[in-house]
């Protein structure tokens, strides 16, 4: 980057930094937490902009989440997935992951819960190890059972690094590699994500996340802005994050929107400064090159 580019990163660096407070308060360009989330800031779980681990056991983690999601029900839904207007159904009380903070009023929605099991494996060469397999699940579920066909999705925070490299790949070249049969026999059957942009409505290359469902860091960005901290932005403009109907006391409390900053929590500067970082994070040098 230039040197005027510089001090647009160490701005989005600041913003990458920020814990975000709850509404109404008097930082009012850092209010709108929540009401449901999983961490106050981005570097919180993207600790030092690398991954994240699992906790060792039993609940609690700063750095992974649950997803929850749903297969379609009945044709209608179908069609959407075909369409790809979405890409799963959120539990219809907990919405699309379980969020286990809340701003003081509001109780989150339940505590992840990972519990691990051992197995001996025998080894090609005959040695024989043990390997632990985890058991997720929700403890203390704040606002009743899920439903029964919800299924729960570990994320673990990834490493920001090298993002815009990635952006930068031509689809085509990404297109070109996907072989979901393995007709080469090499044991990879890489299949592409399409997925439509949500300002746009486009249909396009999925690429950033576990599953490739975003398209563009800055829509990665918004999508974690939204669910894992419960900050609007213009393209995704849920002023109360993953809250759902069913929440209905979740959906009466302040928002963090301001007039004067425009229609969003995060309003289009922010979301510039936050891009520009993530697209500008390096890859280290290699080591031990010789």
């Amino acid at each position: 980057i230039t040197f005027e580019e510089e001090a647009t990163f160490k701005l989005g660096n600041a913003l990458f930094r920020k814990n975000w407070v709850s509404s109404p308060s008097s930082t009012q360009a850092s209010d709108g937490l929540g009401p449901l989330f999983n961490e106050r800031a981005c570097q919180n779980c993207h600790l030092k902009d690398g991954r994240g681990r699992p906790p060792e056991s039993g609940t609690g983690s700063t750095s992974m989440f649950l997803r929850l999601a749903r297969d379609a029900s009945n044709a209608e839904e179908r069609a959407e997935l075909a369409d790809y207007k979405l890409l799963n159904f959120p539990d219809p009380v907990y919405g699309s992951q379980l969020q286990d903070l809340a701003v003081p009023g509001l109780k989150g929605e339940g505590r992840m819960r990972i519990d691990y099991s051992e197995a001996k494996v025998t080894l090609g060469d005959g040695a024989v190890v043990l390997l632990r397999k985890p058991r997720y699940s929700v403890e203390n579920p704040g606002y009743g059972p899920l439903h029964p066909r919800t299924t729960l999705s570990p994320r673990l925070t990834p490493p920001m690094i090298g993002l815009g490299l990635i952006e930068e790949i031509a689809p085509a070249d990404i297109l070109a590699l996907a072989d979901p049969h393995d007709r080469d026999s090499d044991g990879i059957s890489g299949r592409p994500n399409i997925v439509r942009e949500e300002l746009s409505g486009a249909i396009t290359l999925g690429r950033f996340g576990w599953k490739a469902q975003a398209a563009s860091i800055r829509q990665q960005a918004a999508d974690a802005f939204a669910g894992d901290i419960g900050i609007s932005t213009p393209e995704v403009p849920k002023h109360w994050g993953d809250c759902t109907e069913a929440e209905k006391a979740c959906l009466t409390l302040p928002n963090g929107v301001q007039e004067r900053r425009g229609a969003a929590e995060a309003p289009p500067p922010v979301m510039d400064l936050v891009t520009f970082y993530s697209q500008n994070l390096a890859v280290p040098a290699r080591r031990d090159l010789d």
